[in-house]
């Protein structure tokens, strides 16, 4: 008597896992194949950012291009840390290298004039604080916002300020920048180019009107600034001359006279002198701007500012 095999439930379970295996397998292989094709994809899609940044970077409007073209997306920001970027799209990158026509061509192709970085600066920021007037000049005419702030507060005019160009400063005054902006510590565009040591950039934003005695959270005025940081006395003069209570002292009682004299800058002394600054001004602790000469040390170390010093009391 024959046996009908084919319908014989071991052969059938056989022939079940048999089938199941060979899905396994090409479940397996396809899911391979499309991790390979993703992995590929995403390692192209890398290479394409950084030739997009590299050529942003080198002004390459041809690379720029031809990127783009590829698929390359024009607004990709460069990932945390890479070059120190802190995710510079490519217009900030030729913004910051002050690549006019690198800036035209991505504005063209796309590109987003108020996108931000990790910390919040545009391109015009990045302009302002490295790129030179041509680049601060160039994203103005194409509408970039004048007042943006970054997540500290930041606006382009208190970079350029701080570190750019005199005529960035002047291109965006004349724009129209917000000149008495403050950011999280309240530092204005005045004492930021205080602490920058330009006396042309003083003068540019006091014939702007920008607020002399305006205090810092710490009770700093752009005076008190210029002269911790030692001048140059022509800062000094202007203040003055701009309004600057030569007296007003910060949350610590600390004059501008003291932090000159703790320093130990003869000419800014003489300065704050010619300007009507106290020398008997005490501190909350009751020290005079002598007591801050002589705090560098010894006599000698500080020896003309405590001569001067001396000399005005007597």
């Amino acid at each position: 008597m024959q046996t009908e095999t084919g319908n014989h439930p071991f052969h059938m379970t056989v022939i079940v896992v048999a089938l199941l295996v060979a899905g396994g397998l090409l479940y397996q292989a396809l899911s391979e194949l499309v991790s390979d094709v993703s992995a590929s994809a995403a390692v192209e899609a890398s290479q394409q950012r950084a030739q997009l940044h590299e050529a942003a970077s080198a002004g390459d409007i041809t690379a720029l291009r031809r990127l783009v073209a590829g698929g390359a997306n024009v607004n990709e920001p460069a990932p945390f840390g890479e070059r120190l970027r802190l995710g510079q799209t490519p217009l900030m990158v030729a913004a910051a290298t002050g690549h006019v026509e690198a800036i035209d061509a991505l504005l063209k192709l796309g590109a987003s004039i108020e996108a931000r970085d990790r910390r919040g600066k545009t391109a015009l920021m990045w302009a302002g604080g490295w790129g030179g007037v041509d680049a601060v000049k160039d994203l103005i005419g194409a509408g970039a916002s004048l007042d943006a702030r970054s997540t500290d507060g930041w606006t382009a005019l208190m970079l350029a300020a701080a570190r750019g160009d005199l005529p960035s400063v002047q291109m965006l005054i004349s724009a129209g920048a917000n000149v008495d902006a403050r950011n999280r510590w309240r530092q204005t565009a005045l004492m930021l180019a205080a602490i920058s040591g330009s006396a042309e950039k003083v003068s540019a934003l006091l014939q702007a009107g920008a607020l002399v005695n305006d205090q810092d959270t710490t009770g700093l005025t752009a005076l008190s600034i210029a002269a911790a940081a030692g001048g140059p006395p022509e800062s000094i003069q202007l203040l003055v001359e701009g309004g600057a209570s030569v007296d007003l002292a910060d949350e610590d009682g600390v004059t501008p006279m003291m932090k000159a004299a703790e320093r130990g800058e003869p000419d800014v002394v003489r300065a704050l002198l010619g300007a009507g600054a106290s020398v008997s001004a005490t501190d909350n602790r009751g020290r005079t701007s002598l007591d801050w000469a002589l705090n560098r040390g010894s006599e000698e170390a500080n020896a003309e500012v405590v001569r001067i010093l001396r000399d005005a009391k007597n």
